[in-house]
């Protein structure tokens, strides 16, 4: 059986199939049909830049070692074999940020937290597979952001998911130390 690769990804062509590696194997995801939006909603794309906004706010201010926040990266969660997906935001501890290398154009290793907002491309099913690929993978902390209800699903290892709102405060001690936001601020 063919074992597919990162480099295999990325030779593949960009004709608006979404596609990812699940223990080396991959997995495309038909695009939205004809006359249907290929990109994201107002709210949707509005909360992908205020959520990325707060976070990096956040990172900013940590003290050194810094990590770093990313938009749209594709993360190869695990090797051999390999499993690569797209992360909506994600947020990279600085040992992470510190092991990637200039010959992997992908980012490599295990994000301290990934957020999804939905997209087009997305159903409830294929949310909860990436979500359930980066908990396997161990990523300790995923938001699950709802532009629409204005709500912040959060999963954390351990315990049952954890719903916020709008007139809610979005923390997520131990995992962001000191990172604190009004729910409400994510969709204005």
């Amino acid at each position: 059986m063919n074992q597919y690769t990162w480099r295999d990804l990325l030779a593949m062509p960009d004709d608006g199939v979404e596609r990812w590696i699940v223990d080396g194997e991959l997995k495309e995801m038909q695009p939205p049909l004809e006359g249907e939006a290929r990109f994201r909603g107002r709210l949707e794309s509005r909360a992908l830049v205020l959520v990325g906004a707060e976070l990096e706010t956040w990172a900013r201010g940590r003290p050194g070692p810094r990590g770093q926040v990313v938009a749209d990266a594709g993360v190869i969660l695990a090797a051999r074999p390999e499993t690569v997906v797209g992360i909506d935001l994600a947020y990279f501890p600085p040992e992470v940020i510190a092991r990637q290398t200039a010959e992997i154009p992908l980012f490599v290793g295990i994000p301290l937290l990934a957020v999804m907002i939905p997209s087009p491309m997305d159903t409830m099913g294929r949310i909860a597979e990436k979500r359930h690929l980066c908990r396997a993978a161990g990523v300790p902390l995923i938001w699950s952001v709802e532009p629409l209800g204005q709500e912040v699903a959060i999963y954390t290892h351990g315990a049952r998911p954890r719903m916020v709102t709008a007139g809610d405060e979005l923390a997520c001690e131990p995992h962001l130390p000191g990172f604190r936001v009004p729910v409400a601020r994510l969709f204005e």
